[in-house]
């Protein structure tokens, strides 16, 4: 008893609370002796720092106290009074101490702050029968502050883990409870076979998130993680809002890696206490991903020609007013409207599919003559516009026009003769011929047209 005792006293004791009917011969009990009555029990009980009592459920008098209650509580002669009276100070039986909580099958369990004596204990109660009388059973373990983690704390857990052991399993990789005040956590990892949460205790939080980082999160998120999880950056998010939610890349024990959520919520804001769950959202995340970039393909696909793989009317119309919607005083650009001359002689005499061919031809053209940071389009049929941004002067114009007349001088056989594709080019200028697209448009639009019923294959700059 002694031996097992001293191991687990809260077990031991709730064993031998009915003993068995008969003991080693050099130890004789008799059969009706109560516990405290017992030689060897009672040495220990005398022993030890932690509290154990017998009262009358119905009378609430106290059948017995041990040393370490009696010190504790400052009592001597404690037989027939109280139990209110003697640790709580009350005129009264107190809320706490309901028979509705007892059983005489197993412990109830609780942990309290004693205002009366300024403690906190762990509380092990339960109905025991003796000559008749009903009795309670009480086995309180005294804790210290590291233990308690703060006022209630142990009573939070208990509750904590209650909750956590229904739905960790399916939710969660795990729950960490921190107290960032005192730079401990506690940590609720979840068991594939749903057996019970083991609870790990760490009181270093802020080396032990810095290890994490180091070891097990990806390169591009390790900063961010750091940061966002330190103790500071925490309360000052939580300051304004409810939760603070972000992502990043594990590498799992396997050496994959996965996509986990973070999730930080105030548990106690007072006491700065926040619970962190961890979620792992690979597969959603791979499903966010072919979805943006689904939605990606499609808007790309709505703003593209198919034909050629340029820009068409909506795509370029839009990457041109987001420029002059962000151009300033010193911005200058050049709007470009191309017709191929003589294009329907390919199709009437090549056909449609030698026609879209010549148009591929002209678009790849086009993408080597102007830079990457110019905007290409089809405007439809044989016709193209191209917006140079931000040119030097009117000289470098000249130049890009000159090279498409060359470039774009194509000569195709038939079996009469051959064609010759050439471009006719109107050319306005941002911003001395308009500061909007559809200013631009008409210029280059005018200019474009005069070179068509003069010459063909020129180009002209807007006059006004």
């Amino acid at each position: 008893f002694a031996e097992g005792y001293l191991k687990n006293p809260l077990t031991v004791l709730a064993e031998v609370t009915n003993p068995p009917a008969s003991l080693p011969a050099e130890n004789p009990i008799e059969p009706d002796a109560p516990l405290w009555e017992h030689a060897a029990s009672k040495v220990i009980l005398d022993a030890e720092d932690d509290i154990f009592f017998l009262s009358d459920l119905d009378t609430h008098e106290l059948y017995y106290l041990n040393p370490a209650g009696q010190k504790l509580f400052g009592v001597k002669d404690y037989k027939g009074k109280k139990c209110y009276k003697v640790f709580h100070g009350l005129g009264g039986p107190c809320t706490f101490c309901r028979e509705a909580f007892l059983s005489q099958k197993s412990f109830w369990t609780a942990n309290k702050l004693s205002e009366y004596c300024g403690c906190y204990f762990a509380l092990k109660s339960k109905i025991v029968f003796y000559k008749g009388k009903k009795l309670r059973l009480e086995i309180a373990v005294k804790m210290n502050r590291k233990n308690h983690l703060g006022e209630s704390t142990i009573e939070r857990i208990h509750l904590l883990q209650q909750v956590v052991q229904q739905f960790i399993n399916n939710s969660y990789d795990y729950i960490y409870y921190i107290d960032l005040k005192n730079n401990l956590s506690l940590r609720f990892a979840g068991n594939a076979d749903t057996s019970r949460i083991p609870m790990e205790e760490d009181t270093d939080y802020v080396g032990t998130m810095i290890d994490y980082a180091d070891q097990f999160v990806v390169a591009e998120d390790r900063e961010m993680i750091k940061r966002k999880m330190s103790p500071d950056y925490i309360v000052e998010h939580l300051q304004n809002h409810s939760v603070l939610q972000f992502q990043a890349g594990v590498i799992e024990k396997d050496g994959h890696c996965a996509q986990k959520r973070m999730e930080f919520q105030y548990y106690n804001k007072k006491d700065q206490i926040v619970i962190l769950t961890r979620s792992d959202i690979t597969e959603s995340h791979r499903q966010q991903q072919k979805q943006e970039l689904a939605v990606e393909y499609l808007q790309k696909t709505a703003m593209m020609d198919i034909l050629t793989q340029l820009y068409n009317r909506l795509g370029y119309e839009e990457e041109i007013e987001n420029f002059l919607l962000k151009a300033d005083d010193e911005s200058q650009a050049a709007f470009f409207f191309i017709d191929l001359d003589n294009f329907k002689e390919i199709n009437d005499k090549l056909g449609h599919q030698k026609g879209d061919e010549v148009l591929q031809e002209v678009a790849r053209l086009l993408k080597d003559s102007f830079r990457k940071t110019d905007i290409i389009g089809r405007l439809g049929g044989d016709e193209f516009v191209a917006f140079a941004k931000d040119i030097g002067s009117v000289d470098m114009i000249r130049i890009m026009a000159d090279k498409l007349l060359t470039t774009l001088c194509l000569t195709y056989s038939t079996e009469s003769g051959t064609i010759q594709i050439t471009p006719s080019i109107g050319i306005s200028l941002f911003p001395e011929h308009g500061t909007t697209l559809d200013e631009l448009y008409q210029c280059a639009d005018e200019a474009m047209y005069q070179v068509k019923h003069s010459q063909k294959h020129g180009y002209r700059v807007y006059e006004k």
